[in-house]
């Protein structure tokens, strides 16, 4: 444990004041010691002792303060009028930005989504799995000589009959 001198003690009274149980711990017990025997630092400690006494007595008197009389009513009084459409600028100045934020990317997410989805984007329709492979691996599906990616290809309700 590292020793301590008086010139720590007195920084100790004076960054923690007079309680000595806010003090770092480790060097407590050494200070209380040097405390007890030395007259200038009780002389330190007794003056830290008052000025922690009158902080906390005013820190009782004022700590929830009374407002000054007439205080709500001039608030009151200072308030603007509610004129048309208050509720929605409240709204959209408060939580609705966010529920506006995600409505708005909700609708273009969706708008996005049907536009792809009506475009086709591309996707014959009469292709199944296989076929659309072989489109994408260069070859032409329909010029192959299987039978079975002929048979899916010429039959548009090929999909159906897997469902029944």
């Amino acid at each position: 444990m590292k020793t301590i001198d008086e010139a720590r003690v007195i920084e100790l009274i004076d960054s923690y004041g007079a309680m000595i149980e806010r003090w770092p711990e480790a060097e407590r017990e050494q200070a209380r010691e040097l405390l007890a025997r030395s007259p200038l630092l009780q002389d330190r400690f007794s003056a830290a002792r008052d000025i922690d006494t009158r902080l906390d007595i005013l820190l009782r008197e004022h700590a929830n303060p009374a407002p000054p009389p007439g205080l709500r009513t001039r608030i009151l009084a200072n308030l603007p009028s509610r004129g048309r459409g208050w509720r929605l600028r409240a709204w959209a100045t408060s939580i609705g930005r966010g529920w506006m934020a995600v409505a708005v990317a909700s609708v273009l997410f969706a708008a996005v989504g049907l536009v792809w989805l009506q475009s086709g984007y591309g996707v014959d329709p009469g292709l199944d799995v296989l076929a659309w492979e072989q489109v994408l691996d260069g070859e032409d599906a329909r010029n192959d000589s299987e039978p079975e990616v002929m048979a899916v290809l010429d039959d548009p309700l090929a999909d159906d009959d897997l469902l029944l």
